[in-house]
């Protein structure tokens, strides 16, 4: 199953600390560059982007037409 997540998904269930649910559920999420611009925005040091840039699960792609 292929899944395109944007950014509240992702960082409530970081927030809440379940964003394991998500591979367990789906396997590999797939989200557009510009959500994951989005998700480090606030800084190395926030949770959000600590957890984004420790998982192998999530895959970041280009939009295309």
């Amino acid at each position: 199953m292929i899944v395109v997540s944007d950014t509240s998904p992702v960082s409530n269930l970081i927030l809440v600390d379940h964003i394991h649910l998500l591979p367990q559920l789906f396997g590999t999420i797939i989200i557009p560059e510009a959500v994951y611009q989005e998700l480090l925005a606030n800084g190395s040091n926030y949770s959000i982007t600590e957890t984004i840039q420790a998982v192998d699960w999530l895959e970041v792609r280009s939009v295309t037409n």
